[in-house]
């Protein structure tokens, strides 16, 4: 039960309802002959979509420094998380790579016996449990004992509001 009926929130209630109304009523009025009102529809929409999402970083960041919590639930049931990082960037890999994959070594012997428990391939898919194609984990890093900032340039922290989907 959502608390939408607020007179403070109508105003985005009413926003909601017309952007799919649009949507909808463009939907069904495509000619198919008219390409370039396709794009012109489709950059339009590209525009809107970046005004949305501008607004939304702006109340959110809003949010995020006005909340003290880590979660909290709007009034439908959703829930808001507030989540902060830093942003890294220029990562030495091959370092960093190096390092990960000496510490999964050291970590595929059992030291009391010398038993070798990991073959070099399942070390190697190890590896993935600490890095993305486009990111390092953070969290799994420093669960080897790893500081990710000393390789990589640590930028200013970020803070996200994200917000889950009703279950």
């Amino acid at each position: 039960m959502s608390n939408w009926d607020n007179e403070n929130l109508q105003p985005f209630v009413e926003l909601r309802k017309a952007l799919m109304a649009i949507g909808d009523k463009a939907l069904n009025n495509l000619n198919e002959n008219d390409e370039q009102l396709w794009f012109d529809t489709l950059v339009l929409l590209h525009a809107i979509k970046s005004d949305i999402g501008n607004i939304f970083s702006q109340y959110s960041n809003l949010i995020a420094n006005k909340i003290e919590t880590d979660e909290a639930t709007a009034s439908n049931g959703q829930k808001i998380e507030k989540k902060s990082a830093f942003d890294r960037k220029g990562w030495k890999h091959e370092d960093l790579a190096s390092e990960v994959l000496r510490r999964l070594n050291d970590l595929s012997v059992d030291m009391d016996t010398g038993e070798v428990v990991m073959t070099a391939n399942e070390v190697a898919m190890k590896l993935l449990d600490y890095v993305q194609p486009s990111y390092w984990r953070i969290k799994e890093l420093s669960k080897l004992g790893i500081n990710a900032d000393q390789y990589c340039e640590v930028g200013e922290l970020k803070t996200s509001i994200i917000v889950r989907k009703e279950q």
